[in-house]
């Protein structure tokens, strides 16, 4: 019955057909939440009635706790007209966000015609991606009142509404190109008690229908002239591989098979390749096709734009391992010049049929994501994607498709994936900082699939000339998802020469990130800090350690004000340098090295530095106009990428710094994101390398890295991002913040083997996880990773597994660490770190039930034994020789396998005799019942012993001790262990 009056329901209030062909309307009246309307709907939404007059009169209630939650229309429009009564509350305190109208999302907030209401102002606001904007108040939020909006685009005037209020804007810059979906949004800033609460009761939309695109369409005489004699398909085959492509209907993707069997689904319609041309959109099917080589190497497709006047070529030749090899060209024939942008390639739909269970995508957002969730991502290489490899994977069936640029020069690439099915797309996530390039692409319409692709910058090219991508190598593969990974990161590291990070940075594996509340005693004005260091806070990271003045907490001022950065000088309230120093040297004699944070790119403006420097080193965007943070208030973010300028003075900086204070390390912030810059002032901008110029930031970073060297050989530079594979061969390591708790998808759709999967392949690179996640120290050990001490609630965990990495961090610091090695469990993940004269194994329980499992290698140690380092129990062996290990319910665990070195034996009276060569350990450190040796007195009751000879006698200080532990170190890292029970 209820099926039958949502059917009802939808006939009468659905599909409403205007005059025009190319025209629909609907009105939802929010008495049901219709898939079939809305693409995206917010789980938060509910429907309820609108007062207690009539069950009937129902209402739709938009109230997220926290951040945004929206509405996004499965119809698009052009000159869209909308209708919509609807009431707002507000919170109960703090800043908050409606947004009423059309908006096309991608990218966000480049094109929208809608209302947005902010703190009780009603505004009318039109973004165009050819750069028309306007921002009018119409009116002011009632509590409680239903308004009744108006807008309309399709008289070829904008006209806005509000409550019988009208206001007309006769400019048909303003009217949008982009066909945009029907948008509704509400945001609540920050937590609150009473959030944010936007109510809808009705919306009327109406506009001009977007007639899809990826369809294949009508060829000319002379098209069909050329296919005639060169056939309407292509066909790359290497080795048990091959690679179709249609010509028929336009340039599309046909049937891409391994060893027979389909990997795509080519009866979902997919262009080869996209082309921006003076910011017009055209897919590889819509150019027109003028040449056909084909020989047995390869393939030579030629291809104009309507008007003829820009040249394609697309070039393909076989590869070897399954593999192909394209390039894409365009020249400007025309007599004037034009922007052209290629994005390219756009992959196949990398579903083969019937297999959509159980087919994987690799995104590389940050340290990279494996999962099948229905996503859409965007990045950039350079920016928040460190990796240009893009991959589906069929393990089941053996199938798997990837693609990279063979680029080994870290140029910007974009960086898209769309998984859709016929459900809603769960996840949708944007991170790019040069949004003025991104490509505004429709992967697949109303298609179901998974396509990718990579985008390069818009570009303004001269009569005659012409611009080209990479070479672009694609291979079908065995399913496996370390084929592809191993196979990119070999191509990658072939080329690179990484700095040699200091040992003490790459053994850091707990930091404190500390803000002056914690260091610094306000009330008894005394630096505080290495009175709080309970032990094995390996490296402390202070930040808003430089003079600024005192901002009161409620005064509303911008970001950068608050702290005035730019001269970077040590507070002077606090008694400078002097008392500064005085205060780091007390944390580092109590084991916990030093460090500063330093945004690279802030410079308050009316810091002495910007009053002198601002304007000639700031970043510029394309309009001439300087950047700020968050507003024109926030002047200046400056330009890293000429040598001689801000990064010069940077450099001084850290120089300056870590020679004065004695300092172990710097951490830039931001970096190694590239940032845009235009400012026609600036070395990379003249030489052409810009927006951005990786060359150059490698440099700077380099610049910075080595004047820190001058003062203190073992500096550690560190970063927020790694930025791109390529940047991290100039410094020391990053955070990681892909599993944290603000991305609530990657936790919950991307946590399957609980790894960092950067980490592997690129260990070079020292990895620490930033940030509050719900497995952060258990995730943390299984990768063998660092991580900030404010991620999870339980400290002393974090400071056990820490000490065991710490002690173990040759095992870690091992460049051929080996991800998920087979076990003998299904839900026991297993990781293995081989040192020089042992291998460490972390193991993960991603199961609802405790699991007893082992790895499923024989020893790599003659007559090596396993201990369990968290637990310091020596692990039992099997009936096929292999330890076994128990762990609970999402925890971790860290085994050890050890060469027999030490010898232990302990009397009645506890009298303890050990012997081991001494060539092969030079510290003996005894721990009575439990290791406490990473815990400062009085918790921490260890006992060190020194021998020459190997040999000695040690008596326990409590002779009912039931468990004593003994650890040979060498060059302070464990080479053996003994664990002795009474």
């Amino acid at each position: 019955m209820r099926k039958l009056l949502f059917s009802c329901i939808t006939f009468i209030l659905g599909i409403l057909p205007l005059a025009a062909s190319d025209a629909l309307a609907w009105t939802d009246n929010f008495d049901e939440l219709s898939p079939l309307r809305w693409k995206r709907i917010p789980r938060i939404a509910r429907i309820t009635t609108k007062d207690t007059l009539s069950a009937a009169n129902r209402v739709m209630v938009l109230s997220p706790a926290r951040g945004q939650e929206y509405f996004l229309s499965t119809d698009k429009f052009r000159k869209g007209d909308m209708e919509v009564i609807f009431s707002g509350r507000r919170p109960k305190s703090g800043a908050y966000f409606y947004y009423i109208g059309f908006h096309a999302t991608e990218p966000w907030m480049k094109s929208a015609c809608w209302v947005l209401i902010h703190n009780e102002v009603i505004n009318f606001i039109i973004k165009t991606v050819d750069g028309a904007r306007l921002h009018k108040k119409i009116g002011e939020l009632k509590e409680g009142f239903y308004h009744r909006l108006k807008i309309s685009q399709s008289s070829g005037k904008i006209q806005v509404e509000l409550d019988g209020k009208k206001f007309v804007f006769d400019d048909p810059k303003l009217i949008s190109r982009e066909p945009m979906s029907a948008f509704i949004g509400a945001n609540t800033q920050g937590k609150n008690p009473v959030p944010a609460e936007l109510r809808v009761d009705y919306m009327k939309v109406s506009g001009g229908a977007v007639p899809p695109r990826l369809v294949r369409r009508a060829l000319s005489a002379a098209e069909k002239e050329l296919l005639a004699k060169s056939g309407a398909a292509v066909e790359l085959k290497s080795a048990a591989s091959s690679y179709g492509f249609e010509l028929s209907g336009g340039l599309h993707w046909g049937e891409i098979r391994q060893q027979g069997k389909l990997v795509n689904d080519p009866a979902v319609f997919v262009p080869v390749f996209a082309t921006q041309i003076d910011g017009n959109i055209f897919y590889s099917h819509e150019l027109q096709l003028c040449g056909n080589k084909k020989s047995n190497e390869g393939f030579e497709l030629r291809l104009r734009e309507p008007k003829g006047q820009i040249e394609f070529t697309l070039t393909g030749k076989t590869d070897q391992n399954d593999g192909i090899r394209l390039r894409l060209s365009a020249v400007n024939k025309s007599a004037s010049k034009r922007k052209i942008q290629l994005i390219f390639p756009i992959s196949a739909s990398l579903i083969a049929p019937g297999a959509r269970e159980e087919t994987k995508y690799f995104f590389p957002w940050r340290s990279g994501l494996f999962g099948r969730v229905t996503a859409d991502f965007s990045t950039e290489y350079g920016g928040l994607g460190w990796m240009q490899l893009q991959f589906a994977a069929n393990e089941k069936r053996g199938l798997g498709l990837m693609f990279y640029p063979l680029d080994t020069t870290g140029s910007f690439k974009g960086l898209r994936m769309l998984r859709q099915e016929d459900e809603e797309v769960k996840v949708h996530h944007m991170e790019s900082v040069n949004r003025a390039d991104y490509p505004l692409v429709n992967m697949l319409e109303k298609q179901s699939g998974l396509v990718m692709m990579q985008y390069y910058r818009n570009r303004e090219v001269a009569p005659g000339n012409g611009i080209s991508s990479c070479e672009v190598r694609m291979a079908t593969f065995d399913g496996k998802w370390k084929t592809p990974l191993r196979e990119y990161a070999a191509f990658m590291r072939k080329s690179m020469n990484p700095v040699s990070v200091p040992r003490w940075f790459r053994d850091t594996f707990t930091w404190l990130n500390a803000h002056p509340p914690f260091y610094y005693d306000q009330a008894n004005q005394r630096y505080a800090m290495a009175g709080k260091l309970a032990g094995s806070e390996h490296s402390a990271q202070l930040a808003f350690w430089d003079d600024y003045k005192e901002v009161p907490k409620t005064a509303q001022v911008s970001q950068l004000e608050r702290y005035q950065p730019g001269d970077f000088q040590v507070n002077r309230s606090r008694g400078g340098e002097a008392s500064f120093r005085e205060e780091i040297e007390k944390v580092q004699k109590r084991g916990t090295r030093m460090t500063l944070y330093i945004d690279h790119r802030f410079c308050w403006k009316n810091s002495e530095t910007a009053k002198r420097y601002g304007k000639a080193w700031g970043t510029m965007n394309q309009l001439g106009n300087y950047n700020g943070y968050i507003s024109s208030e926030d002047l200046y973010l400056m330009c890293f990428y000429d040598g001689d300028k801000w990064a010069k003075y940077m450099s001084d900086t850290c120089f300056r710094l870590t020679k004065t204070l004695g300092l172990d390390g710097i951490y830039l912030d931001e970096l190694g994101i590239a940032f845009p810059c235009f400012h026609p002032g600036h070395d990379h901008v003249k030489k052409g390398e810009f927006p951005t110029s990786p060359r150059d930031l490698g440099a700077s970073m380099t610049q910075v890295r080595n004047a820190m060297k001058k003062a203190n050989p073992q500096a550690a530079l560190m970063t927020e991002h790694a930025g791109s594979d390529y940047l991290t061969q100039f410094y020391d390591g990053s955070w990681d913040q892909t599993f944290i708790k603000r991305f609530d998808f990657s936790e919950k759709y991307f946590d399957d083997l609980r790894l960092c999967i950067f980490r592997f392949y690129f260990p070079h690179f020292k990895i620490s996880a930033w940030g509050a996640s719900f497995r952060h120290a258990q995730r943390n050990l299984f990768n063998g990773i660092g991580m900030d001490m404010g991620g999870a609630e339980n400290k002393d965990e974090q400071r056990l597994y820490a000490h065991a990495m710490k002690e173990n961090g040759d095992a870690f610091a091992a460049l051929d660490a080996e991800p998920i090695v087979p076990s003998s469990a299904e839900k026991l993940l297993i990781n293995r770190f081989p040192a020089r004269e042992k291998v460490a194994y972390t193991f993960y329980n991603t199961g609802l039930h405790p699991v007893t499992g082992s790895m499923l290698e024989k020893s790599p140690i003659a007559d090596g034994h396993y201990v369990d380092i968290i637990r310091d129990e020596e692990l039992v062996l099997n009936d096929a020789g292999l330890p076994q290990i128990t762990l609970a319910p999402e925890s971790a665990g860290l085994a050890v396998c050890f060469p027999t070195l030490l010898k232990v034996e302990i009397s009645a009276e506890g009298s303890c005799k050990f012997a081991f060569d001494p060539a092969k350990g030079d510290e003996l450190v005894v721990c009575e019942g439990r290791d406490d040796e990473h815990f400062h007195a009085p918790r921490g009751k260890s006992v060190s012993l020194k021998t020459d000879s190997g040999s000695g006698t040690y008596q326990l200080r409590n002779r009912n001790c039931r468990k004593v532990i003994f650890k040979l170190k060498k060059d302070g890292y464990l080479v053996d262990q003994a664990v002795i029970k009474r």
